[in-house]
This record gives C-alpha cells, sequence and structure tokens, in this order.
C-alpha cells in the first residue's frame, strides 16, 4: 500500500488508534475495546500508556469480583512491562493483591498465578516474592504430608 509520499509501507488497521480511544472512553469497562485500544497503544510503542488502560480494566475487573479476568490482563501486562516505575509498582500491587484475594477464598491455582505475575511485573516487590515463597512453602507441606510432589 503506498503512502501519501508515494512510499510503499504497512497497510493500516481499519480501526484507528483514536476511533479505539473513543469506543474506549464511551465504557472504559468494556474489556474487548479496552484489550484493542491498549493492544493499539503497544504497536505504537506506546508501553506506559496501554499498561494504565490495562490497569485501568484489572481494577474494574477486580472491583465486580472478576479476580480470574484481572489476573489474565495483569498478565498481559507483565510481558511487556511499562517503563514507569510507579505504574509498574502498582500493577504489581493490584496484582498481589489480587492473589491474596484468590488465597483466601482457596483459590491457590489463580493466587500463585498471580504472585507470579506480580514478581514478573515488579521483580523488586519483596511483598510479592514473600507471599509466592510463603504459599509454595504451604503447598510443598501440604502435598509432602499427603505423600504428593508438586514442582513450581
Amino acid at each position: 500500500m503506498s503512502t501519501p509520499g508515494g512510499k510503499s509501507g504497512p497497510a493500516k488497521s481499519p480501526i484507528s488508534e483514536r476511533n479505539l480511544r473513543r469506543q474506549w472512553r464511551r465504557n472504559p469497562q468494556d474489556s474487548s475495546a479496552a484489550l484493542l485500544y491498549a493492544q493499539s497503544l503497544q504497536e505504537n510503542g506506546k508501553h506506559d500508556q496501554a499498561g494504565r488502560v490495562l490497569a485501568d480494566l484489572a481494577i474494574h475487573c477486580a472491583e465486580r469480583g472478576d479476580i480470574d479476568e484481572a489476573v489474565q490482563i495483569l498478565q498481559k501486562v507483565a510481558g511487556s512491562p511499562p517503563g514507569d516505575v510507579t505504574l509498574r509498582h502498582n500493577l504489581a500491587a493490584l496484582a498481589l493483591k489480587a492473589g491474596q484475594s484468590c488465597e483466601v477464598q482457596g483459590d491457590i491455582d489463580n493466587a500463585h498465578n498471580a504472585y507470579t505475575t506480580a514478581t514478573m511485573i515488579d521483580p523488586d516487590m519483596l511483598d510479592a516474592r514473600n507471599e509466592l515463597a510463603a504459599l509454595s512453602y504451604r503447598l510443598k507441606t501440604m502435598n509432602h504430608q499427603s505423600g504428593i510432589i508438586v514442582r513450581f
């Protein structure tokens, strides 16, 4: 496809970043609109903005009690954590809270995933590392007592 200058370049996506932003702003709790907008931002190198959009969506999911979706969204962020240290810390803190919530509910697998995600987003967050280590230790202890071997 040629550009206005006559040069060949990649084809533009049918939905512009501006239109995706409008859709997301109309309903920030709409997961598909937020995910598409964040993807567009990431593709354009705007990782911190994408992280903020995903953080808002994860917070909405956690507030409505959908911890699984919040953790999945945070895992998307973990693959390419934002450069903004404060944003990265806040996202990791959200993953930590999600893990604690899952653990209280007895959802050990999602708690483990959330703690792991928190440490991937912010490897320096000691609380997340400690929670992950404590959970792993409890699981090993419980499994050792029952004769089951589990490795992480």
